[in-house]
């Protein structure tokens, strides 16, 4: 096995995947939509190609089909402004734009303007419904959501308080979610999401006292979920993810001999 020449496949493979997307699959699409195709269509469209990109390490390509995406929805919901839907889309498409800013460009103050964006988009819904296609439950999840990305760019700005509210704002709404839902296995799993994220932020701002009933929280969650659903690795995947990340906030608090345990 020679692993630069494995490598260098890889690469080949991957240049002919983006060279036929880039000259075949994007023009049918342009030319699909001139015959009447919904807006919605090939805004997802680009979206799905952005995350194909994305996962091929192609950011700024990734980032153009979110652009797209997000400006063709953007006509759509001020063409129809009564659409809950294109709205809610909208502020999906922001949180792509506001994922590879952070993710890969590192920039999380236009992460932040993003994730506030789509907050506020959403937020709108949740107050003021105008074509009512999201129940409580929906608006829960998504707002919750948002809240969650909003914390991670506090936190990389170095705002460890505004992460641990926005953190605390998501745990409060995923607790409606499944108050909303009690059989809703996902937003249980999500719930412990939450829980895990104000365990980091409040060891960010060195309150291991108060990290931990979180992380305990969240690890008991996962637990749970694990034992109930054996056939499901990603609940066991998001055990060891809380694990990982109570020992880095153990390390973070000076609690090494625990951390190692």
């Amino acid at each position: 096995h020679d692993p630069a020449r494995a490598e260098a496949e890889w690469l080949r493979l991957r240049d002919g995947l983006l060279t036929m997307l880039q000259k075949e699959i994007v023009p049918l699409a342009e030319r699909i939509e001139g015959h009447g195709v919904s807006p919605f269509a090939f805004a997802t469209f680009h979206q799905r190609l952005g995350d194909l990109l994305r996962k091929l390490g192609q950011v700024e390509d990734a980032r153009r089909e979110y652009q797209q995406a997000s400006d063709r929805i953007a006509r759509v919901a001020h063409d129809q402004p009564n659409n809950d839907v294109a709205r809610a889309n909208l502020g999906v498409m922001l949180v792509k734009l506001g994922e590879v800013a952070l993710d890969h460009g590192g920039d999380a103050a236009r992460a932040r303007d993003e994730f506030d964006r789509a907050w506020k988009i959403q937020e709108e819904i949740a107050l003021h419904p105008r074509s009512g296609n999201y129940s409580k439950a929906d608006n829960h999840r998504l707002l919750s959501g948002i809240a969650i990305k909003q914390g991670t760019a506090e936190l990389s700005l170095g705002h460890p308080a505004l992460a641990r509210d926005r953190f605390q704002k998501a745990l409060e709404l995923r607790h409606a979610w499944t108050k909303a839902e009690p059989k809703n296995v996902t937003a249980e799993s999500y719930l412990s999401e939450a829980e895990g994220w104000l365990g980091v932020a409040y060891s960010h701002l060195g309150h291991w006292q108060s990290a931990r009933p979180h992380f305990d929280e969240a690890l008991q969650i996962c637990a749970a979920l694990a034992d109930q659903h054996p056939g499901q690795l990603s609940f066991k995947g998001d055990l060891a993810s809380v694990y990982g990340e109570q020992g880095a906030a153990l390390a973070r608090s000076d609690q090494h001999d625990e951390a190692e345990k």
